[in-house]
């Protein structure tokens, strides 16, 4: 329900504004401006984009979890015999089979298109890859009914396009996707959490930055919390700015806490000893800041992660 446009204020907004304009004649307004022509304009929208050039073959989804960015969720090579494919099917429309594939290319966007930024989000379009990859295929065939001679010169050019299509998408995905989205795949999580494992069993309290990334899940995972004693601690992850005086989040049980400090200079008073906390670089930590070799007074730096780029990400600290 959290996703469905029917659920986005921002519709809403956007017809509240557009019927309360200053200039505008209000009863008018809402003859254009009015929910069911609004959700019928971002579906018919959404839609459109889904079975786009620009998604399929250019731009791809936008978030970097979905997409390496700069190319499409097809190789632009194949963009041709898709459009083979698709001429082949509707002129041999009369076969059952052709007509399951149209319409199932044809439906498989609308699931989607029904969501908040559905019409360019690659995980809830994965039912229009089937028929994408058919439609594609059956391009190919089509190369059969050229003259040998042709057939030959027109699959080597194929195959050389798509090998630099390949080597350009390959390149992208090795050299600049891992820096890029280093962030969105909680990078740094599995090195920050496996080196506090060791230090949890003599801390008092333990406290994780829960802003840069949600850290509660790396947590759990990587230091084997029991999944009984968690089912049984963990009531909700909503922020509570109350939750201690200086400190706003969620805890789990009376020893892990998940959050964020109100200011910096809070942490060295109110640590007390044994107390950890995994502080992160431009959270709790302005700027270059470098809390591990030129820790806070009165704090010690136990060990630090540093990004892709080779700057600090993570650092544990506790009272001297």
């Amino acid at each position: 329900m959290h996703i469905s446009i029917f659920t986005d204020p921002k519709i809403i907004e956007s017809i509240i504004l557009d019927r309360t304009e200053p200039w505008v004649n209000q009863t008018q307004e809402a003859i254009f401006h009015n929910k069911p022509l609004a959700y019928l304009s971002v579906i018919g929208n959404q839609y459109l984009q889904a079975l786009s050039p620009q998604f399929l073959f250019f731009n791809g989804d936008p978030f970097f979890r979905h997409s390496i960015s700069r190319f499409g969720e097809l190789l632009w090579v194949t963009a041709p015999f898709l459009f083979l494919g698709l001429a082949s099917v509707i002129a041999t429309l009369k076969r059952k089979e052709n007509q399951l594939i149209l319409a199932w290319l044809l439906f498989a966007p609308l699931p989607s298109a029904l969501t908040q930024s559905g019409g360019q989000h690659a995980t809830r379009l994965f039912l229009l890859l089937p028929p994408l990859i058919i439609l594609i295929s059956l391009g190919l065939t089509q190369l059969n009914r050229l003259k040998a001679n042709l057939q030959q010169f027109a699959l080597s050019i194929f195959l050389l396009t798509a090998l630099l299509n390949f080597t350009l998408y390959w390149h992208q995905y090795l050299t600049h996707y891992p820096s890029q989205s280093f962030a969105l795949w909680h990078g740094g999580y599995q090195e920050a959490m496996t080196q506090l494992k060791p230090e949890l069993a003599n801390a008092n309290k333990v406290y994780l930055n829960s802003t840069y990334q949600p850290s509660i899940l790396p947590f759990v995972f990587y230091t084997k919390y029991p999944p009984k004693e968690f089912q049984k601690n963990f009531a909700s992850d909503a922020p509570n700015e109350d939750l201690l005086p200086w400190f706003t989040g969620f805890a789990l049980d009376d020893k892990y806490y998940f959050g964020q400090i109100k200011t910096e200079t809070d942490l060295a008073k109110v640590l007390e000893p044994n107390d950890l906390y995994l502080a992160v670089q431009g959270k709790e930590i302005p700027g270059d800041w470098d809390w591990f070799s030129d820790p806070p007074k009165d704090l010690i730096g136990l060990y630090q992660i540093k990004d892709p780029l080779n700057q600090p990400l993570f650092t544990l600290v506790k009272l001297k």
